[in-house]
């Protein structure tokens, strides 16, 4: 099986190298690595240029992430696509894990995608402990949890990690590309996929998830009142998106009892509601309920959390917001944040 790898860049000359460089020293050899950039003003294109024939190059104006996914795919060949961000790396033995995920289930359509860890480190190439996801649920077929729970139907990782198959891609590219572009790859193709087929997990690391001052990954989400109701925001857009393909493909979905089943976005909600002096919105019932119809946490920590959201509700504003933060697992007060009164705020 040809896996097609296709990066997509944009002003990230200073990290473009290094991806390419992992996407073609790959130890599986049927792999074309496809580049494209995203109307960089750095020196990516002369970065590319370096490489010579050795990488296919689509050289664009800018149009932002999602139209660089639908550049990359319609040039792509392979049964399996790796859609790599510029500023990650690929294991040497990612596409080989991948493939051989693929090949394990070929019958019908086989797998929507295979997925596995990201090992974490700063732009210096210096490591952190820990790995994203914390933990990858065993490969199976999900479409009954997300027909269930939606957005939390299962644990995955971010878009480096994963190896689509190309029939999925077919069946729902192109992402949007007009608007604000609320979401990304991963925003439109996770849960989406598990509605399409079996889901496979990897137990290793696949690759490395840079984290520096540019990229907007989650450990560069501030735990303010702006920054909540972005999340918020990309959250209901997600919803709204995977409530349409459940129509379009015929699947009977409560959907309207999706958000109750997410914890960490009844906290969240619950948060801003307070924040604007709302007071809880969300009622003590329904998020201590929460961790309980996330039926992936075992009972004993379903309690646990449990017990804290009942804390947070129970609580002033003044110790209220640090333990929402803490279990929300926000980094505390960096990049420009000062603690005023219990709540958080953005330093202008």
């Amino acid at each position: 099986m040809l896996v097609s790898i296709v990066i997509t860049n944009h002003n990230y000359d200073r990290f473009l190298a290094e991806a390419i460089g992992s996407a073609l020293g790959q130890s599986y050899k049927l792999v074309e690595v496809i580049v494209v950039d995203d109307g960089s003003t750095d020196r990516s294109r002369e970065v590319i240029a370096g490489f010579g024939t050795r990488v296919r190059s689509v050289l664009k104006e800018n149009g932002g992430h999602n139209s660089s996914i639908n550049a990359g795919f319609s040039m792509s060949r392979g049964e399996i696509v790796i859609f790599l961000d510029a500023d990650d790396l690929l294991d040497r033995e990612a596409a080989a894990k991948h493939a051989e995920k693929h090949a394990e289930i070929r019958g019908g359509r086989g797998i929507s995608k295979s997925q596995g860890y990201l090992e974490i480190q700063d732009e210096t190439g210096c490591g952190f402990s820990g790995r994203i996801p914390a933990a990858l649920p065993p490969g199976g077929d999900y479409r009954g949890a997300v027909i269930r729970r939606g957005l939390v139907a299962y644990s995955h990782s971010f878009t480096s990690a994963n190896a689509w198959n190309r029939l999925f891609l077919k069946e729902v590219l192109p992402l949007p590309e007009s608007g604000a572009q609320i979401l990304g790859p991963d925003g439109y193709l996770i849960p989406l996929d598990a509605l399409f087929s079996r889901i496979a997990s990897i137990e290793s690391p696949v690759g490395t998830y840079r984290i520096h001052g540019a990229n907007r990954g989650p450990f560069g989400w501030t735990f303010t009142q702006s920054s909540l109701e972005r999340i918020l925001k990309i959250k209901a857009e997600r919803l709204r998106h995977l409530r349409f393909w459940v129509s379009r493909l015929g699947l009977e979905a409560n959907t309207g009892r999706w958000q109750s089943h997410d914890w960490r976005w009844l906290l969240e909600r619950n948060v801003v509601s307070r924040t604007q002096g709302r007071g809880n919105e969300v009622s003590f019932a329904e998020l201590i309920g929460g961790p309980f119809r996330n039926d992936t946490r075992s009972t004993q920590k379903a309690l646990l959390l449990s017990i804290l959201l009942a804390a947070y509700l129970s609580l002033s504003v003044a110790f209220a917001f640090p333990l929402a933060r803490r279990l929300l697992n926000y980094p505390a007060d960096q990049y420009g944040r000062r603690r005023h009164n219990g709540a958080v705020q953005n330093v202008t």
